[in-house]
Order: structure tokens, then sequence, then C-alpha cells
């Protein structure tokens, strides 16, 4: 691998100042008798601008490439990105052309058919006049760029002054952001720690290891005041005279999280003698971040250096990017989750904030749960560090319609997480102090040609890429002499032809390709994966001048790939544990291989239709689309040991709608715009093979309740305990009145939602902009593991609500198949606890009775900003921003977002069990540039 890290780099790219900002087209139109037209329309069909000339016919107007103008109806001219400059050129040269005498105006040169050539030495430009038109050093005083001028026969001989220069640009931001929890679980404010005896609800102290909150109201108790281990006010007692009700406590473990961000950027551009030397980026940042979880903090620094290069056809780039990110704790051992479920299951006559040790142990309000506080206290100040460095060298040379160029790039990511538990931590009553490193290294080097050949109307071009990619990943648990390394290399490489024909309004694109891929660590070789990529287009459709254009687009591409080596599937542990056991999960164990795998064949299909009227004022997009894997790779336990597998097939195919309206004013305001974009995507899902004897193949959850892998179903569908049915699906009602649960695990949702509408909105007025981004994401399943634990403590608000039902029929059927008339209590004091509805079920109830819509109304973003422009303050620009981030406004699922990710992963949502809270968040920035 060493050998291949062989290039030492500099600097990096930038690819000039103003590449994101609008540019313009400006020129001068003529009439049949060379006369400049004044008062001439010319449109821009592709945006809808337009623009009148002047007395001289000139015309500036915003455009890109490729951008098509209209003048006379029938004249049209195609722009080229060496016509196209920046606002600021185009009235510096009117300026300068317009100060000089009446002998040199904006067409002089034209009008007196000036031959340009370049002389001999190459700092010398000579003019020649046809006509013997007389020059003078005051005609020519505008030519400020030009230092020496001698007359020979008519013959003028301009000199350019050399000149060297430094060019500076940049920006400076500054932001902060004040965040809070966003959904939360709603729990109980009412009844204590304890339960039911002898026909009494009963407080039981902590000493009494009593880890339910079905005991007594906590307003008909109070605090004794005596001396109490567990609590400074004293034992709960019944309330009587002269005393005042117990105080409740809220043991809230969350707090408002503040982040504060800068970010420097500055651009430079140096000329030495007229020799554009370089370009260079230098972006420097850091992120200061307090979470929503006491005492946790993350710190992130940055930093960019670009630098680019022209030798002559030759442009080099050079990129390197160093990421510093350090966190007090990571959740790579679901510590935050830990958190989060041990203060909401705290009953409220607990406080865990009176203190974390009783002695030398840990004080919380049962031996079988953590006290947070307790929990909080960390032996390093940063638990979680992740350095990143990147360089990268692109080199590109362009030989008239042969274009060569080679990148490469470099990248190490060096990780450390130290997970930590104190002593007499439930689970860990030894402690825990491991350490995990992780080092990924990857060298890439992609090089290839491109060859373009034909006319404006008819061009074809060859493309020929290589992509060679080598990597290695190692992972070392030292405290328990763990060391997994893992090591690829893989050839990708890609034949494409295209061929781009116009006709006036007829337009053909078409992508033919052909790629293959070899690697040391897939099983099988690659050599035929087609791509093909076709688009038409008819422009004004139904006249020559209707900004009416239609577009047909389609594609077929077969791609594969592999799972990346650095890529942890260790959180897949929790597979082969049950939710009552999260409180020893420790994920140790990494892949034993990433060999001797078939890679993932993906095979996409698209197909689409596009329509854009009024100007390109309204857009039209239909596309459907359907994606089938092949040999999907997923994890799977076989004797111990974590392996990965190609286990299934499937395929997702649905369609996505796009509506945008674009430049539209009201009334007489020409400064006001509004642009709006509506997008509809519906999609489903199937397995259609599965190679495993077992009717349900886990891939996230525990080990009762998971999303799985089932032929015929979804991917991912959630499969858990159930009721008992009969073969009419009506519930099976045991003896004692309680519905029975199945002894199989079944299919119980789908967390694919329904439909996703996405909405955005942009208002413009003067120096102020509006931007409004929200969604509509109706249905799509949960399982709502968290409520069901909640509710099986006594800790829910549902729990407390009901707890009091009594005299109440389940609607089924007995064993016998008769009809259910057996009346029961949800809760009865002068019945054993365990009869109670919510234990009876266990630790997280029967997962069908817990499966929820996820359909929700989220407003994404808004964003106020004013800008004030240049010419007005010492720098170039002031931005000014408020925003609102993550605002949900509706949704029926009683709990955290239910898009929020289970556990540790980063991918597997429609599972909660104490899911992090998202965040809403409000932020302030100010942002300049100069």
């Amino acid at each position: 691998m060493k050998n291949f890290y062989i290039l030492l780099f500099v600097h990096l790219f930038l690819n000039g100042f103003s590449q994101n900002e609008q540019r313009y087209y400006a020129g001068n139109f003529y009439n049949k008798k060379d006369k400049p037209e004044n008062n001439l329309k010319v449109t821009n069909k592709n945006s809808g601008n337009y623009e009148f000339s002047d007395q001289y016919g000139f015309v500036i107007i915003p455009a890109k490439v490729g951008d098509t103008l209209v003048w006379n109806k029938k004249n049209f001219r195609v722009i080229q990105n060496y016509e196209l400059q920046e606002i600021t050129s185009i009235l510096a040269s009117r300026k300068q052309m317009n100060s000089t005498t009446e002998q040199i105006n904006v067409s002089y040169l034209e009008k007196i058919k000036v031959d340009f050539k370049k002389n001999t030495d190459n700092s010398d430009y000579l003019f020649s006049s046809k006509k013997g038109k007389k020059l003078n050093n005051g005609n020519l005083s505008s030519f400020s760029n030009y230092k020496t001028v001698k007359e020979e026969d008519s013959v003028f001989i301009f000199k350019k002054k050399k000149s060297s220069n430094i060019k500076l640009n940049g920006s400076f931001q500054s932001w902060v952001e004040i965040g809070s929890a966003n959904a939360l679980p709603i729990t109980q404010n009412q009844f204590v720690q304890g339960r039911n005896s002898n026909g009494n609800l009963i407080w039981r102290g902590a000493e009494t290891d009593e880890m339910f909150s079905f005991g007594p109201d906590i307003s008909t108790l109070s605090f004794d005041g005596n001396p109490y281990e567990y609590d400074i006010n004293g034992k709960l007692v019944l309330l009587q005279n002269g005393l005042k009700s117990a105080k409740v406590y809220k043991n809230r473990i969350l707090q408002n999280s503040i982040k504060t961000s800068n970010q420097f950027t500055l651009n430079t551009a140096i000329t030495v003698a007229d020799l554009h030397l370089f370009t260079t980026k230098l972006d420097l940042g850091n992120t200061k971040e307090n979470s929503l979880f006491r005492d946790n903090f993350t710190n992130n620094n940055h930093l960019n250096v670009n630098v680019f290069r022209n030798f002559d056809d030759i442009k080099v780039t050079f990129g390197y990017k160093l990421n510093q990110e350090k966190a007090t704790n990571s959740n790579r051992i679901g510590y935050f989750n830990r958190l989060f479920q041990n203060a909401l299951l705290t009953p409220i006559s607990f406080s865990n904030e009176q203190g974390n040790l009783l002695g030398n142990k840990q004080r919380s309000y049962n031996s079988f749960a953590d006290n947070p506080y307790y929990l909080l206290q960390q032996n390093n100040k940063y638990n979680y560090i992740d350095n990143q460095n990147n360089i990268s060298l692109n080199i590109e040379k362009i030989k008239g319609n042969l274009k060569f160029f080679i990148n490469q790039a470099y990248e190490k990511i060096s990780t450390k997480n130290i997970d930590f538990y104190n002593p007499f931590t439930v689970g860990f009553y030894s402690g825990l102090n491991s350490e995990r490193l992780q080092n990924f290294e990857n060298y890439n080097l992609n090089f290839g040609a491109n060859y373009s050949f034909g006319n404006y109307n008819a061009r074809s071009s060859f493309f020929f890429n290589s992509l060679i990619n080598s990597a290695k990943n190692e992972i070392n648990y030292l405290q328990f002499n763990q060391n997994n390394q893992y090591n690829r290399i893989a050839q990708d490489y890609i034949l494409k032809y295209n061929f781009d024909f116009r006709d006036n309004q007829f337009k053909f694109n078409i992508d033919a390709a052909n790629s293959f891929y070899i690697s040391n660590t897939s099983k099988s070789e690659s050599y035929w994966l087609p791509k093909l990529n076709f688009s038409v287009n008819l422009d004004d459709v139904f006249d020559n001048y209707s900004y009416h254009n239609f577009k047909i687009f389609g594609a077929y591409n077969e791609s594969v790939n592999e799972i990346s080596i650095n890529k942890s599937f260790a959180n897949f542990a929790t597979t082969q544990i049950l939710p009552s056991q999260i409180s020893s999960y420790f994920p140790l164990k990494e892949v034993v291989s990433f060999k001797n795998l078939e890679p993932i064949k993906t095979i996409e299909k698209k197909v689409g239709l596009q329509y854009n009227l009024l100007r390109n004022r309204i857009n039209l997009e239909a596309v459907y689309f359907q994606k089938t894997f092949t040999d999907d790779v997923f994890p799977t336990f076989e004797n111990g040991n974590l392996i990965l597998k190609n286990i299934a097939n499937h395929q997702n195919k649905g369609f996505e709608l796009n509506l945008q309206l674009n430049n539209f004013s009201f009334g007489d305001s020409s400064e006001f715009r509004d642009n709006h974009k509506i997008t509809f995507t519906k999609y489903s899902s199937e397995v259609t093979q599965v190679n495993s004897q077992n009717l349900f193949v886990p891939i996230a959850g525990f080990s009762n309740v998971y999303r799985s892998l089932t032929k015929g179903e979804a991917l991912g569908v959630i499969v858990g305990t159930a009721y008992k049915r009969d073969n009419y699906g009506n519930f099976v009602i045991g003896n004692d009145g309680f519905p029975l649960v199945s002894p199989d695990l079944k299919v119980i949702g789908n967390p694919i939602p329904d439909f996703v509408l996405k909405f955005s909105h942009e208002f413009k007025l003067y120096y102020f902009s509006l931007n409004i981004d929200w969604e509509w994401r109706k249905g799509g399943d949960v399982w709502n593991g968290t409520a069901a634990n909640l509710d099986y403590f006594g800790r829910s608000q549902n729990s407390a609500e009901q707890r009091n039902i009594a005299n109440y029929t389940f609607s089924g059927v007995l064993q016998n198949g008769n009809p259910n008339s057996i009346l029961v209590d949800f809760y009865n004091v002068n019945q054993n606890f365990e009869n109670n509805l919510w234990y009876r079920y266990g630790y997280t109830g029967v997962a069908e009775n817990y499966i929820s819509k996820a359909t929700q109304i989220r407003l994404n973003n808004i964003l106020l900003s004013y800008t004030i422009k240049r010419n007005i303050l010492p720098f170039n620009e002031l931005k000014l921003s408020a925003s609102v981030n993550n605002f949900i406004l509706w949704s029926k699922y009683k709990g955290v977002d239910s898009t929020q990710n289970f556990y540790n992963s980063s991918d597997v949502q429609g599972l909660d069990f104490y899911n992090l809270p998202s965040v809403k968040s409000f932020a302030f920035q100010i942002a300049v540039k100069f």
C-alpha cells in the first residue's frame, strides 16, 4: 500500500471566484444593412428573460452556456462559454470604450475593418487600418493596458503593459443555534413507586428494590421529614393534617443545546508579469456544541486548502482537507439511549439529582436501574476522537478535441472510542473501560480520456475511465486483545459513447456504455454491465415562439458494488438479545471477513416526461423508476461469529411527480419573486428471494421484534409477537378473559410510507428573502417499544389513564369458539400484581399492540434573510439570517420523532426503543463577503 503514497502536494484549486455567480452575454445586433438595431427585443428562450438594445444595438442579458437567444422571432444564437462574462467586466469595458474620442467608439474597430495580428514579440500587438484611419495617443487614452504606441505607414504597434497583482476576496460566517428536544414520550406524574398489597396501594422505597410505578396517587402522600438515606425529605406517608402533599420529582436529563460556529474563507489570485501563477482557497472553521444531554459536548475543527494552476493546456488541482471531531461520548454502545431510558423510568417519588452515590455504590431507585447522573460521571474529557485527512492531486490536459485526466486521492481516518461505565453500573458491576481504535486508509487512482468530434448540430464523444481503489481497515479492541484487519483492491472501468444531435426545435442525446468490475474480495468478476441513457427534446412544440418545451428521457443501468470495508456491523448484536437484556449490551464482535461474497448487482430502470411552458415558469415532470438488487449482503450470526452473506434479492419501484413554478411576480412590483416546488414520491418494495431456511431473517432490532427479510414482503418489514387469532382473524381469549399470545412471530408492520409530499417555497422582495421547506409523510409503521416498556413499568400516561378500567370485555372468541363475555379489570388491587394488564405481557408487551402509524407533517426549515449588497458598506455583502429548523407541526405518533434511528444504527427506522429525540432549533447567522 505505501508504494502508492508517492505524491507530495503543496496547494489546492479554486476554480474562479465567480463560478457560482450569474454571468452575462454582451453584444451588438445589426440589421441587413449593418446598421445598429435600436430597441430590438432579445429573449433568452431558456430562462424567459429579455432585454431591449440601445442606440448602438448593444444588449446585456443573463445567460449560461447552451442558452438560445432569439430576436425577430426567427433569428437565434446559441451561447458558447467564451461569450459569457461577469457583469462588472462588461460594464467596465463599456465605460472605457465610451470614454474615448468619437473615432474610437463601441463599434469603431469593426467599422474600420481592423485586422488583428500577433507580433513576433508576444507582448506586442499589431493593428492595421485598411482605410488608413489616423490614430493618435489621445484616441487611445482608454487603452490603459498598453504603454507604447508607434506609427509606421498607418500601422500602429501597441505594447501591452505587464502587471503583477494579488487579488483577495473571501467571507466570514458566524452563527449560533439553540436547540431543544422535539417530541418526547408522555409519562405520568401521578402515581409513585410501589404496587398493590392486601387490597391497598403501597409506596415501596428504593431500599425495597421496587421497579414499578403502580403505587398510590402522590397527592395522597407527604414526606415525613425524618432522616432517610434515599431522600432528604424523608419517607412517604399518608397525607395528614398539617403536612403538604409530596413533591413530584421531574428527573429531567435533557437540556437546551447550544451550537456555535465560525467559518472563514479566503480566496487568493496571484499574477506576476501577466502570468497567472495560481489561485488558492483557504477554508477554516470551528463548531462547538453542548448537546441535549448534560455534561456532553462536541468540538469540530476543519481546514481546507485548495490550489489551482494552469500550465498552458494543462490544469493542475491540489487539495488538502483536515477534519477533527472530538466528543465527550459517542453512542456506539447505546450510552445516550441508556441515559434516556433510565431518566424516563425513574418514579416521580425518587430524585436522581439528590446524589449519585450511596456510600461507595450507585444511588438509584432500585438495584436493577441506573441513576443517569451516575452514568454521566466520565473518566476522560474526550472519549471520542475522529481525525480525517485527505489529500488529492488532479491533472487535466486538453489538446484540441482530446482531453486527458488523472486524479489521485489519499484518505486516512483514525477513530478512537473509549466506552466507559463506572463500577456498579447495571450489567457492568465491575465497570467497563474499553478502547476501540479504527484506522482506515484509502488510495484512489482515477484516470481516463475523452475525445469529441463533430459540429454543433451533431456531436459525438468517446469516454474512457479507470478507477483503481486500494483500501485498508484495521479495528482493535485493546482491552480484549481483539484485532480485525480488512484489505481490498478494486478496479472499475467504463467505456462510454455519447451522441448529441440538434436541429432547430429538435434535440436528441444518447449515452451508451459498458463497465466491468474486479476486486480481490469479490467472489466473481463482472465484465458486462451495460448502461443506456437517452433524452429527446422538442422546443416550441406549438409554434416557433411558444416557449413550450417537451422532453422524454429514460435510463437503463447495470452496476455492481461491495459493502465498504470501513463499515462496522457490531451493533447487529442487538438481534441476539431481548429488550430486557439491553442493560448488558456491549457490541464487541466485528465481521469476520468481507471476502468471498458475490458483488451486489443493481439494475436500475427509469423513464420520464418533462414539460416546460410559459417561458420556463412552469415545469412539470413525471418519473417512473424500478431498481432491482441481486445477491444483496446482510450480516448474520453463525456459530457465534458475525459474518456477511449474500442473502436476498429485492426490488423497489414507484414514481415521482415534480411541479416547479419559477419567477412569478405579483402586482406592480417587479422586485417581488417567488419560486415553488412540489415533489410527490410513492414507492413499494418486495423481497423476491431469501437464501435462508428461516421464514424471517433479522436485519436489525431485537431477538423478539426486528426488521426482517421475508419473501414476498417489503424489505425490512417488522416482525414480532402477536395476539393469537382463529381462522377468521378473531382474537382468541384465555380463560382469565385476556387475549392469548401466539407462540409464533408474525409480520406486524411495514415501515415504508404510503407517500411523501415535499414542498419548497422561496420569496424575494428587495433585500429580503424567505425560504420555507416542509413535508407530509403519510403512513408507514413504527414499533413503539418505548411506549410498551413505559406501560410495563407503570410510567406511561397511558397506564395512568387506564389502570382504573374495570369490567371490561375484550372482543374475541374463547378457545372453545364461543364469543367472549368474561369481565376483567386492568389493575385490580385485590388481585396479584402479576395479573395486571401490562405486567402479564412482559417487558415490551405484545409487539403487535404497539404498532403505530408514522404519519406526520414536518416543518423542516424556515429561513429569513436580509442582504445588503456591495457599494454600501466597506465589504461587498452583509447577510443576516434567522431560521427555525426541524419543527414537527403535527404527528399522531406518541413518542419521539418517528424518523429517528434505532439505537446506534445509521439507517434503521421503524423500530423505537428509547430512540433519541430529534432536535428543533432556532439559529441566527451573520455572514460578510469582502
